[in-house]
């Protein structure tokens, strides 16, 4: 699932059934072309928070880094992910 508010502030919620390595590709690249899209309605003062929802999965600290390794590959930024735990 993926709620959105299109405001300059914007908030992006994802909810991951389960987390592999291609999963892990595809949420980063859907977050640089969200990432992307906001940037370029809104402008580059905009703050933007993709907030990953991981309550009930199975993940490690490694998945994490790597989704944030791969993110900041792409978008150059990592202050923008929140990881739900709980």
């Amino acid at each position: 699932m993926i709620k959105t508010e299109l405001s300059p502030d914007s908030s992006v919620f994802y909810m991951q059934k389960s987390i592999t390595d291609v999963k892990i590709n595809s949420l980063a690249n859907n977050i640089h072309k969200q990432y992307n899209d906001r940037k370029k309605l809104f402008g580059n003062d905009c703050n933007i928070t993709f907030h990953i929802d991981l309550r009930g999965q199975d993940y490690t600290e490694d998945m994490l880094s790597d989704i944030t390794r791969r993110v900041k590959d792409l978008v150059g930024d990592t202050n923008i992910l929140h990881f739900v735990r709980k």
